[in-house]
């Protein structure tokens, strides 16, 4: 717990316009605070699954509120400070984490609704809760009932491209049908070449859809996805990815029903532009021997094992591309995960480091200032694992066991996913 006699005191609120400590109200202060930090997530229908758009929101909520800011629980920002800026950190002041305090400790009173604001607030957020403009909405064509005899149940639903222009995606928001059973999403674009193909796998495999374990071999290129916290986001400016005429998207959509009957029907929002600048692309980063076999092995009972790989940049690419944001992914066995690049010279870059990994929370990261990374430097990433027994799944029910890659919740994986632009 913070100080409270200096949090209370009248001396350090004079800093917020001039009021007093008995003048900090909901309407007047702690709304605007919300509005910024918050309600990205907290909104009707948000991300977070809790609303706190209303003063009869967040009064009832105000103890769980402060106790959480202060921890740094909320926000949920699991970058690790001195590693990297980044554009769209949502972290409160000291200042701001006072003023909460404060307000819970007089009551919580709500203030005249017509009271102007004079909180100072910070820069916009980069990932926004809802796109700028939605100029596309795309559905699955029919629900789909997860199977209750797979533990994890990957299906690929094909969906029409209904537009008869070349096209840009320079903003995507997936919105999951029934999040209790999805365990997350990943859009593709299919090129018009690759079209007949993913229909005849979705022609084969009777119902919506066809399974496809382990990603769909049909797809040309990545365009974004979903996992828990993550909110609709835009593309850094002046970029987007490709989407030819012609073209369809994939859904693939991991679900986790554990034995629990329910419906998706999963959809995405888009927002388009005619050209961009610079054409982008999502590309991943992992060891690929990790993937095979039990190259990412994490023993049962071991409460620390890191697995770390480095590889030189030339390997992926032959020329030089720019990083704009970063996605780092493990499952429930995770704490930690670092990505980095190694430059020529010797440097090491850090890109991100999460020190507290948290699956219910994979964010992505936008850089303050794009990456150049050049053939000669190398990539790095690494991730630590805890599968001893007081850090077990809440839904793995078996004994202690090995761990290694999969496609299962129960699996881990260590992933980053960069959004690039090539030079």
């Amino acid at each position: 717990m913070r100080n409270a006699i200096l949090f209370s005191s009248p001396f350090f609120f004079a800093g917020f316009a001039g009021c007093g400590p008995t003048d900090v109200t909901y309407s007047h202060d702690v709304r605007p605070l919300l509005e910024e930090h918050c309600l990205r997530c907290h909104a009707e229908g948000g991300v977070a699954g809790i609303p706190l758009e209303r003063y009869d929101e967040v009064a009832p909520m105000k103890e769980l509120i402060v106790s959480d800011v202060e921890g740094g629980v909320m926000p949920p920002w699991l970058a690790e400070a001195g590693c990297e800026d980044y554009a769209d950190d949502p972290s409160l002041s000291d200042a701001e984490k006072a003023l909460l305090r404060h307000w819970m400790e007089i009551g919580a009173p709500e203030g005249e609704a017509t009271a102007p604001s004079t909180t100072t607030l910070a820069a916009p957020l980069a990932t926004a809760s809802a796109l700028s403009r939605v100029d596309l909405e795309l559905a699955m064509a029919e629900p789909y009932a997860p199977r209750l005899d797979l533990s994890d149940d990957y299906r690929c639903f094909l969906v029409d491209w209904p537009e008869e222009q070349d096209l840009f995606v320079t903003g995507l928001g997936v919105v999951p049908g029934d999040t209790s059973v999805v365990h997350h999403v990943i859009t593709y674009v299919v090129h018009p070449e690759d079209v007949p193909t993913a229909r005849a796998s979705d022609d084969l495999d009777p119902g919506p859809g066809w399974g496809c374990f382990g990603g769909p071999e049909e797809a040309s290129a990545g365009l974004g996805g979903w996992a828990p916290g993550s909110p609709p986001r835009e593309y850094p400016a002046g970029t987007g990815i490709s989407v030819p005429a012609g073209s369809a998207l994939i859904f693939e959509v991991h679900y986790h029903a554990q034995g629990i009957p329910a419906e998706d029907t999963t959809s995405v929002v888009i927002k388009l532009d005619p050209s961009v600048e610079k054409e982008a692309e999502i590309i991943p980063v992992t060891n690929p021997a990790w993937t095979e076999g039990r190259g990412m092995l994490i023993p049962a009972g071991d409460a620390e094992v890191t697995h770390i790989f480095r590889a030189p940049v030339s390997l992926m690419v032959d020329k030089p591309f720019v990083i704009y944001d970063v996605t780092a992914h493990m499952h429930r066995r995770g704490v930690g995960e670092s990505l980095w690049i190694e430059r020529e010279n010797g440097d090491r870059d850090c890109v991100l480091e999460v020190p507290r990994w948290d699956f219910d929370w994979q964010l992505t990261y936008v850089l303050a200032q794009p990456k150049v990374v050049n053939p000669g430097d190398t990539i790095g990433i690494g991730c630590t694992f805890d599968n001893s027994a007081e850090h077990q799944p809440p839904d793995d029910a078996s004994e202690l066991h090995d761990v290694a890659w999969g496609e299962g919740t129960g699996d881990e994986m260590c992933l980053g996913f960069y959004y690039v632009t090539f030079q």
